[in-house]
């Protein structure tokens, strides 16, 4: 009965206390708890930069105040193999910093050290919101240091380990990743590593890639300083060539390694074996389960070939997640339908109901092609080309009726309008036709843009056709007797003051007007004085006007009145003096009447003469000079 206790109580030797023996091991020297701790914590005290030695993993050395490089170190944020990253104020700039301190096991590591000062210099260099900014590198005492920007958040896997992130969660973190990494590729800079534990979210949803300690620089015109069979990454997330030729990693990799992480984003898993599709373990866009898989090919010139197509992908897969929140458990349960507006229609759509939620690849499609804005563009466009084409040619018929008085000016300006209007339109349908070439069955409209070609063509041949035909000079023979088309088939006449450019007189009795023709314009002035076989005709005339005047019941001598318009204040003498054989004229302000009988016979009743000037004298109005 009488085995003695081990609990012996004995007194410590540093302070006196008493204490049970068994507690402590009398590998302390009789010391009790509280002076065993107190050592502990005195041994905490030694210079911070001089760790124990002999250790496996990387030693806390920099304590809550501790001055490091002008920063003051506040709390240590994380520690890995490689290093410990510190939390510190930059005192200066009155903000915080990010501090790694690499292990002190690396700093003899001459490999090692080179590697550091290339990872440094590639993360300064990248200056992009979404990759985590360097501010500083250096050596102290033997131990690499690098200053980085503080995000005042969390790591991905941290997300990830609180919960589950929906498909629209997934596709606001994505696009920013790729940015971020499109921008380094472009830089020349592979990261090697991405994977959630490198991926920082702050406090406003904002994502930055850190840690670019694997970056391989590829410039072509610089070495590959990458140890020799050196495998760079993280089991799991890295591309296949990662592991089978490590040599021989390009920006890819990276793409491969997002795949990963939007995989995991969306299914909570990774994707390991014979995976599930992303439509299989949700409510989801089944068009995702594309994108995944894409990026997660094996032969990489398989995979997107830049993470711009990654983000462009899931940018359009986007535009229809609002359908994956409607995955409401408790609706399904009451089996409720809830009603989804078309993105090309409004009006239409359709209802997802409970069956459809719990097997969404089979239930329901959202691959709903949409119109392309493109090739809609485009037919407006070409509408008021088309519209301005019609215009034109309504121009061009005025302008030919009444001799020039509507100006080819406008025409030019309309028709100018068109042809911008059509010539961009034009190039949209184009544009839109490649787009839907290109979106994957996402797009239509290959008929309306064909019709926008057609409707160009058709608006392009109505303004050649006003052009010929308000350029056309007025049909005409060579002799004056032979009528050309008339003003007017059934001419009104005037009993007074009239513009006689424009209007008929009376036509007195024992004469019948026969035709009237009109120029304007410079060539078809032009014609005017040749047909009157006048070479050189008098500058000063801007219009004329002749009506052909036959006696009744004949068709000889022929009266010809010939009306000229000239410009304000010209002299009418040099006019007069080319119609040689004119019977009177009558002038009045800067209009002239040219009264003269022409072809074999004779006026017998001279009255008649004397009538048609009278006619003409009342027309002009005012005062009215005459002569012979």
């Amino acid at each position: 009965m009488g085995e003695p206790s081990m609990q012996t109580v004995v007194q410590c030797k540093q302070c006196g206390k008493t204490y049970s023996a068994g507690v402590v091991n009398n590998e302390f020297g009789g010391l009790c708890p509280s002076c065993v701790a107190a050592f502990a914590l005195e041994e905490l005290k030694q210079s911070p930069l001089e760790p124990p030695p002999d250790t496996d993993r990387t030693t806390i050395y920099l304590k809550p105040g501790t001055e490091f490089q002008g920063l003051e170190i506040v709390s240590v944020l994380g520690q890995g193999g490689m290093g410990v990253v510190y939390k510190a104020k930059q005192k200066g700039l009155d903000r915080f910093v990010a501090v790694k301190v690499m292990s002190d096991r690396l700093a003899g590591d001459a490999e090692f050290v080179k590697r550091f000062q290339k990872e440094a210099r590639a993360m300064a260099a990248l200056s992009h919101p979404n990759i985590v900014a360097v501010y500083n590198y250096g050596i102290d005492n033997n131990r690499c240091f690098i200053v980085m920007e503080y995000v005042d958040g969390v790591t991905l896997r941290g997300v990830l380990r609180e919960k589950k992130l929906t498909a629209d969660e997934a596709l606001r973190i994505v696009p920013q990743l790729c940015d971020a990494l499109e921008y380094a590729h472009g830089e020349g800079v592979v990261h090697r590593d991405i994977k959630p534990e490198n991926i920082l979210m702050d406090r406003k949803g904002r994502v930055k890639i850190a840690d670019f300690g694997l970056a391989k620089m590829v410039a072509p015109d610089r070495a590959d300083h990458t140890m020799t069979g050196l495998v760079m990454g993280t089991p799991h997330y890295m591309a296949p060539e990662q592991v089978e030729t490590p040599r021989d990693v390009d920006h890819r990799a990276d793409i491969y390694s997002m795949g990963v992480v939007f995989y995991e984003l969306l299914t909570g898993e990774l994707p390991i074996g014979r995976f599930a599709l992303p439509s299989q373990r949700g409510v989801m866009d089944s068009r995702l389960d594309h994108v995944v898989l894409r990026a997660l090919e094996k032969a990489r010139d398989r995979r997107y070939q830049h993470a711009s197509e990654f983000k462009t992908d899931v940018s359009r897969v986007s535009e229809f997640i609002p359908m994956a929140r409607l995955a409401d458990p408790a609706a399904a349960a009451r089996g409720v339908g809830v009603h989804v507006a078309s993105p090309a229609s409004p009006k239409g759509g359709f209802t997802i109901t409970a069956a459809m939620a719990s097997e969404p690849h089979r239930g329901m499609s959202l691959d709903h092609p949409r119109m392309s804005h493109w090739v809609g563009a485009g037919f407006g466009l070409t509408i008021a080309a088309l519209v301005m084409g019609v215009v034109t040619l309504i121009l061009a018929g005025v302008t030919t009726s009444s001799g020039g008085r509507a100006g080819t000016g406008l025409i030019y300006v309309v028709f100018g309008g068109g042809t911008i209007f059509g010539s961009i339109g034009f190039l949209c349908a184009v544009i839109g036709v490649f787009e839907i070439l290109f979106s994957g069955g996402r797009l239509r409209g290959y008929g309306l843009a064909f019709l926008t070609f057609a409707m160009n063509l058709i608006w392009v041949v109505m303004g050649l056709v006003a052009f010929l035909t308000a350029q056309a000079p007025a049909p005409h023979s060579g002799e004056l007797r032979q009528p050309v088309a008339p003003l007017f088939e059934s001419p009104q006449t005037a009993q007074g003051p009239v513009n006689l450019l424009e209007d008929h007189v009376a036509t007195p009795r024992g004469l019948r007007e026969d035709s009237a023709t009109s120029w304007a314009g410079e060539s078809r002035m032009a014609d005017f004085w040749r047909m009157n076989g006048i070479a050189e005709g008098a500058a000063d005339v801007v219009q004329a006007r002749q009506v052909l005047y036959l006696p009744s019941g004949t068709d000889r001598p022929v009266i010809r009145c010939t009306i000229l318009a000239f410009r304000k204040g010209a002299s009418q003498e040099s006019a007069r003096r080319l119609f040689g054989n004119q019977d009177r004229w009558l002038s009045s302000g800067d209009t002239l009447v040219i009264i003269s009988v022409q072809g074999p016979g004779q006026i017998r009743d001279k009255s008649v003469l004397d009538a048609l000037a009278n006619a003409y004298r009342t027309g002009l109005g005012g005062n009215v000079v005459e002569g012979r």
